[in-house]
């Protein structure tokens, strides 16, 4: 697959890494009439399902 020049930076730069951003983020989606946001977890782990839902939630 070739990929433009830059783009693995800026997926990076735009990658929520904090229960803030996911949770922030969250939000604006609703405030402009989101009622479904799909989170990706590229991690082998389940227990990230737990964290996202810790971030949502404010835990």
């Amino acid at each position: 697959m070739n990929l433009p020049a830059g783009f693995a930076d800026g997926a990076v730069a735009s990658m929520l890494t904090t229960p803030g951003q996911i949770r922030d983020t969250a939000t604006q989606m609703a405030d402009i009439g989101a009622d479904e946001v799909m989170l990706y977890c590229w991690a082998p782990d389940v227990s990230q399902v737990d964290r996202f839902a810790g971030a949502l939630g404010g835990t």
